[in-house]
């Protein structure tokens, strides 16, 4: 929950931060991994917002838990928009 308080607030840095190597960890929280591609995608990492996108998928991320996790509208429909752009949120 902390790292969607800091994505709505746009800190991604602190996310990096916070997350750090776990990032990698096959058990990672699925909508995590989803922040992550959001962010990878607007620094112009295509591939790897690619394979985080997926990671997120495989781990149970899905369209329907954007707005619940995030609970702000703003942000619901900013990761949602950087997402489609990767593929099905379903």
């Amino acid at each position: 929950m902390l790292v969607a308080a800091l994505y709505n607030l746009g800190k991604t840095e602190e996310i990096k931060a916070f997350i750090g190597d776990k990032i990698n960890n096959e058990d990672m929280f699925g909508m995590v991994l989803w922040f992550y591609a959001s962010m990878e995608l607007e620094n112009g990492n295509t591939e790897k917002a690619k394979e985080l996108f997926e990671g997120g998928r495989n781990n149970g991320a899905r369209g329907k838990w954007i707005f619940p996790v995030l609970g702000n509208k703003e942000a619901a429909e900013k990761l949602t928009k950087a997402l489609e752009l990767l593929g099905s949120l379903d």
